[in-house]
């Protein structure tokens, strides 16, 4: 759907496609200005990445732990996120949709992810955001750069499950340990959904949702991207 200040309407159409599908893209949440100093951070955590491994301070775990996605304290600035993110009929959809005001991020859980096809290579396999706590969150799924067409993006299952499917989770699914795509297919059936994103966009997901990361031959084109976890106040 595309990002409204109709606020009751979008509200009802953001349940109803969690709760049917199990996933929304939502459309036009900020503009490409907003998200420009987002960007530029993101884009210098992965240049000071780099140059720690040419100056060689940095251990091959460290490496490997960061070019998995989770840089731990090196996240961008987290206002700015928030800034980005905190829109009336945005904020209200998931105060409904969990029944609570108070909202709260995961920041542990938080991953920011460089795909480049040529050279920094991070695919994930299929799999679910179980993580070990209530499962009571939503994922949000923020491109910084045009994903899905060039650029590698995000693939979904758009079926609405309620149970984990796998037992892989966290740094085993960050290093290839994931469903295999026919036994997706045997659960869920063949249906798949990899829409073509813009800065600006937004994709939401259950923790049950089946997705993995989406690359086609023809993708040369890097793709920087911001994952994290909301979930109400009370829940932890």
């Amino acid at each position: 759907i595309r990002y409204s200040e109709a606020v009751a309407q979008f509200i009802e159409l953001f349940k109803q496609s969690i709760e049917q599908f199990g996933c929304i893209v939502i459309r036009g949440v900020f503009s490409t200005q907003e998200a420009a100093p987002l960007k530029r951070e993101v884009e210098d955590l992965f240049y000071l990445i780099e140059h720690m491994q040419r100056l060689g301070v940095m251990g091959e775990n460290g490496i490997k732990y960061l070019q998995g996605g989770h840089p731990a304290n090196l996240v961008p600035n987290m206002q700015i996120i928030q800034n980005l993110l905190n829109k009336v009929s945005f904020i209200e959809s998931l105060q409904s949709y969990f029944g609570e005001n108070e909202l709260e991020i995961f920041f542990e859980s938080t991953g920011v992810r460089r795909c480049d096809p040529k050279r920094w290579k991070n695919f994930l396999p299929w799999h679910q955001d179980i993580l070990h706590r209530k499962e009571t969150f939503l994922t949000i799924w923020i491109p910084l750069c045009r994903a899905n067409d060039t650029a590698p993006g995000l693939e979904l299952v758009p079926v609405a499950l309620k149970e984990k499917l796998h037992q892989q989770d966290g740094l085993a699914v960050t290093y290839g340990n994931g469903m295999p795509d026919e036994d997706v297919t045997q659960h869920c059936g063949p249906e798949r959904f990899h829409p073509v994103l813009d800065i600006g966009d937004v994709i939401l997901f259950s923790p049950y949702t089946l997705h993995r990361s989406y690359q086609t031959e023809e993708m040369s084109d890097e793709r920087l991207s911001i994952d994290m976890r909301i979930h109400p106040a009370t829940s932890n």
